[in-house]
């Protein structure tokens, strides 16, 4: 998801540029600069992929809202038509309905909001991303320059840089491996909490219900 992703960019890339120039200068080569502008390259297109995600994501949330306003509208007039008729069985049903495109449509606004805050953080590590390319980019272009004059051999292999970016991306799979089997739960406890949870979610929908179907009587007797 985005946030692994943004995870990702912090935790290695920002994190690797000075340990880059660094190995470079001491292997007297081009190679892990190289390399290091090649794998921004690949984050920057797996950036776009993700935020272009988040905004087909966004965009159909909109769409989504937008359709159960209008279902929310129907079935409210369906609700008082079925009361007037003293059919409440109805009445109930439709209610019931009714709360039920409502839960979906906040459902909907908070993933328009998560996916729109997801879209900005993104945008944020696109732009850090270039600024950092650009800036390895310039560095391989001055250290080019200075190998050139001296007359080095751009093909000088390093055991070093190899050596320490292997241990960084073995340092990133332990991380990850951690992280995954963080936070285990006692299944009992939690089955038991679920199961009070999903109670009491029955009785206060049963309520609201309730109150519904006595506003729509109130109306009818208004009437």
């Amino acid at each position: 998801m985005a946030e692994s992703l943004i995870k990702r960019i912090n935790r290695i890339i920002s994190g690797r540029v000075e340990d880059i120039v660094d190995d470079m200068e001491k292997a007297g080569g081009t190679r892990v600069m190289r390399e290091a502008v090649r794998e921004l390259d690949r984050v920057v297109d797996d950036v776009k992929a993700e935020r272009d995600e988040m905004t087909a994501r966004r965009l159909q949330a909109v769409r989504q809202q937008r359709m159960y306003a209008e279902r929310l509208e129907v079935i409210e007039e369906k609700a008082r038509f079925a009361m007037e008729q003293g059919r409440e069985d109805l009445a109930e049903a439709a209610l019931l309905r009714q709360m039920d495109f409502e839960s979906q449509k906040e459902k909907l606004i908070i993933t328009e909001n998560d996916c729109a805050e997801k879209e900005r953080e993104l945008e944020e590590s696109l732009a850090s991303l270039e600024m950092r390319k650009a800036h390895l980019e310039e560095e391989l272009k001055h250290f080019e320059a200075a190998r050139s004059e001296a007359g080095v051999n751009d093909d000088i292999s390093s055991s070093v840089s190899r050596s320490k970016l292997k241990k960084v991306e073995r340092a990133e799979a332990a991380f990850n491996r951690a992280m995954t089997g963080a936070g285990g739960t006692n299944n009992i406890a939690d089955a038991k909490n679920t199961s009070s949870i999903a109670e009491i979610d029955a009785i206060k929908r049963q309520s609201e219900i309730s109150a519904r179907m006595d506003a729509l009587r109130g109306k009818k007797k208004a009437g």
